[in-house]
Formats: structure tokens, sequence, C-alpha cells
């Protein structure tokens, strides 16, 4: 049997983009299946891209600032399917908004199965270029033969009535059990007393991720006198607005920003709490990531309840900030060990099985069905 390949277009490969953790869990975990990966809007290398070189694989870095290069940019995404388009079976893309300019192009240099991939339940944080983007989003679509999406809301918010493949941001369940040494390990790094409370956050700093409601909580807590800490582990456009509100609000002792390291699984060990605010989410994988380990969660509920994986977490609305304060200062959950993940589907080397055959049953269809 011919053995496919398969470009996988990503808007990114920093460690802290969600997309980009889905995507280099399932590489890590299809055998079968080639796979090289495009990388398509402004990126700073990561070991992502050590360990894909080192198996042989390659990255195509075609990353611009659209609004400054756009003219550039298409012409640079022509170009390449125009010299490469013959090499794959398989387009999976991750973007979207430039999906829209590289499934045309797959399409018109030969690659029959172009696959788009819902990962979130908007398409912008911000009023104008939902607009914009809800216009480009029919193109996206038009120009794909297969659809997938992370969850069903997901899948709905794009696609409606078109049929699509829910295909689960699934995790090494290994990787991010609870560990007592990393536990030990992070907490000592980072001065963490045994009675201080610590609160996680792991996420890229953008308006969808909302960490400067994590700042909000931090504020009410520190009415509270309690001891505590909140890491919010990152990267992003937002930083310096971050600091800046850290800053004015006297939170330097009790909010801690680090940069992305590759050990960041290891932070979840030394959390008490995990938080995720939100504005939006198709199924977030730090989400998943952290139920693993067996932490307390708290969501916002504008996040799909598909993430809810067992009964460890609670979702609170954003406009309620005195009942995120309350579970905190509550201890309303505790840490609970979990076995649950051993034949969950939210299990990497369940859900990749899964896809390969996805990828096969629609690879061997596309002379009837894609064009």
């Amino acid at each position: 049997m011919k053995r496919i390949k398969i470009l996988q277009v990503v808007p990114s490969l920093s460690r802290v983009n969600g997309v980009a953790s889905y995507a280099m869990n399932y590489y890590r975990n299809i055998s079968n299946i080639d796979m090289d990966f495009v990388v398509a809007n402004l990126d700073t290398k990561s070991d992502y891209f050590e360990e894909i070189n080192a198996n042989g694989n390659k990255i195509y870095n075609l990353s611009k600032n659209l609004s400054k290069n756009f003219i550039d940019y298409i012409y640079k995404i022509k170009k390449f399917f125009k010299e490469n388009a013959n090499k794959y079976d398989i387009i999976h893309c991750h973007v979207a908004n430039a999906g829209a300019i590289f499934l045309y192009y797959a399409k018109k240099y030969g690659i029959k199965v172009r696959i788009i991939h819902s990962h979130a339940t908007a398409t912008s944080d911000n009023k104008i270029k939902q607009i914009r983007n809800n216009l480009i989003l029919p193109l996206t679509i038009h120009n794909a033969t297969n659809y997938f999406a992370c969850s069903d809301k997901a899948g709905k918010a794009m696609f409606k009535n078109k049929k699509y493949y829910v295909v689960n941001n699934a995790i090494n369940c290994e990787k991010y059990e609870f560990n007592e040494v990393y536990r030990k390990e992070i907490r000592n790094e980072f001065n963490i007393e045994n009675d201080e409370f610590l609160i996680g956050n792991i996420g890229r700093y953008v308006n969808q991720k909302n960490q400067e409601y994590l700042l909000k909580i931090a504020n009410e807590l520190n009415k509270k006198k309690i001891k505590y800490k909140i890491f919010i582990i990152g990267t992003g456009p937002l930083e310096s607005r971050l600091h800046d509100q850290r800053r004015k609000n006297n939170l330097e002792q009790n909010v801690i920003f680090i940069d992305p390291r590759n050990d960041v699984y290891k932070f979840y060990s030394a959390f008490d709490l995990f938080i995720l605010p939100s504005l939006y989410e198709g199924l977030p994988v730090v989400g998943i990531e952290a139920q693993c380990n067996g932490l307390p969660c708290l969501f916002s509920d504008t996040i799909t309840k598909e993430v809810k994986i067992n009964d460890n977490v609670k979702f609170i609305s954003l406009k309620n900030l005195a009942d995120w304060k309350e579970c905190i200062i509550n201890k309303y959950f505790k840490r609970e060990e979990t076995k649950y993940f051993d034949s969950s589907s939210f299990n990497i080397k369940v859900e990749a099985k899964k896809l390969e055959r996805i990828y096969i049953s629609i690879y061997d269809k596309r002379d009837t069905e894609n064009e």
C-alpha cells in the first residue's frame, strides 16, 4: 500500500500554541504516514523545529505579517505549491483565514484531499477582524474537501450543517500524570513555600486567552490576604500590557510571568489549581493536560463543556468575579488521582490510531468524493 504523505499547515510551532501542541502530539504517534509542516504566521523557532528536522521531515516557514506583505505572501504561497504540491497526497490546514489561500493553491496544483480543521468557536476576539474573517471563511470551506474539528461546538461554529470529523485534542497521558518529584523541583526553583497556594495558567498572551482577568482575580485575593502565587506561562503580543497591569496593581510579588520552556509539563504537578478564563475556545489542550494531572480546574463558561473529563472541573461566568474568588479561597476542589485517561479518547495513543484510519479512508475515496 502506498505510504501517504501529508502537509500540515499550522499557525505556529511555538510551545504555547495549542494548535502546534495538537499537531505535534499526533505527529509523534502516527507512524505509518509521513508529515511535513508549513508555518503560516509569524513565528519564532522552538525545539519542535529540531525534533521535526531530526526525524527527516521538512518545515517550510512561509510566515509573514499579512497586513504589511499581503501580495507578497500570496505570491509566496502560490510559488510554494507550484513547486511542492506534487509531493503531497493530503493537506491538513489548521488556519481558517489564510486557509482560503493555502487550500486554493493546493487545489490548483493538484492536491486532491484538502482538510480544514476548526480549533475554535469564534473566528476572532476582535469585532472588525471577526467580520473580515467571516467573509473569508466560505472561501476556505469551498476549497476544502473534508472538515475536521477539535470539538462538536467548534465543528458547528465553522461548518454548520456540513459533515465533519471530531478529532480530540489528545495528549500523552503518562507525561502529564502527577509527579511528586516534579512538584518539589518546580516549587523549589521558584521558592514556593509548602503552605503557599499555587495557581497556574498556560497560554499565548492574546485577548482570547484573557490573562488580564487573572490579574483581576489576584487583586481580589490580595484583599483577603491569603498566601498564594499565580504562574502565567506563555508569550505573545500582550506581554508588555500584562506586565504594565501587574505593576500598576502592585502584584509583582504574587503574579509571576514565565517564558515558554521545554519542561512546561512539570508545572502541572507544582500547581494546586489550574485556571482558564478564555473568552472562547474550541477544546483547549491545556485543560485536558491539567485534568490528566488530577488538578482541580476553573474554566470560564464560554469554553465548550466537552473539555470536562472528570468532576474536578467548575465553569464560572466571567461576569461573576466574586465567584472565582470564592472558589479559590474556599479551595472548592482538591487534587485527585485519575486513571480515566487510560482508555479515554483524549489519550493520544487511542486517537492517533483513529486519525490514521480517517486519513487513509478519505484518501482512498479521493477520486469519487472530492472532485
